[in-house]
C-alpha cells in the first residue's frame, strides 16, 4: 500500500508502513491479549495505535482490509490503544511505550451502542476496531486474543555534510 504522505529524509523500519508522520505495523502473526499487545508494541519502541482523525482512521481501514472481516467478531478485531480500565466510562489513549495516557477527545468512531461495558458487567475495558464496512470501534474484554496495530513516530535521517 502506498503511503498517504512522504516526507523528505523520513523512513520507517522494514515491515512498517508510513502515513503522515507515523509508522504502522499490522501484527497478524498471532493474536495477543490487549496488555500483551501493548507490551509487544513497547518492545518495538511504539504503542498500540492511537486514532485521532478520520483521515488516519480511513488509512488504517485501507491497511487492514485484507484481514478485517465483515462481522463484529474477536477473530476479526484489532486492538487499539483505547482503554477505560482505570475509570469505567472514561476512555483514554494509553501509550504503553511512554507510560502516558490522554483522554479520547475530538474524533470518535464508536459502533452504534458502543461502548457498552460488557452489557453492564463492566468487563469490556479495551478498544478494538471491528467490521470492514464502517471500521468502527468497540469495547471488548482485555483478556481476549486479537491481532493489533502498533504505531510510532517516523524517523528522520540527516544528510551527511562532507
Amino acid at each position: 500500500m502506498a503511503p498517504q504522505t512522504q516526507l523528505p529524509n523520513a523512513y520507517c523500519p522494514p515491515g512498517w508502513v508510513m502515513n503522515d508522520r507515523s509508522c504502522y505495523l499490522l501484527h497478524t502473526d498471532s493474536p495477543y491479549t490487549w496488555k500483551d499487545a501493548n507490551s509487544f508494541c513497547a518492545t518495538q519502541l511504539a504503542h498500540l495505535v492511537i486514532i485521532e482523525t478520520a483521515e488516519e482512521d480511513n488509512f488504517l481501514k485501507q491497511l487492514t482490509l485484507p484481514i478485517i472481516d465483515l462481522h463484529h467478531t474477536q477473530a476479526s478485531g484489532l486492538w487499539t490503544a483505547g482503554s477505560d480500565d482505570d475509570t469505567e466510562g472514561i476512555w483514554k489513549w494509553i501509550d504503553g511505550f511512554r507510560h502516558t495516557d490522554k483522554l479520547i477527545q475530538g474524533y470518535k468512531n464508536w459502533h452504534s451502542g458502543e461502548p457498552d461495558s460488557g452489557s453492564g458487567n463492566h468487563d469490556e475495558d479495551c478498544m478494538c476496531i471491528i467490521g470492514r464496512r464502517n471500521f468502527e470501534w468497540q469495547d471488548y474484554r482485555c483478556s481476549t486474543h486479537m491481532n493489533f496495530i502498533c504505531e510510532k513516530s517516523i524517523t528522520y535521517s540527516s544528510a551527511l555534510v562532507g
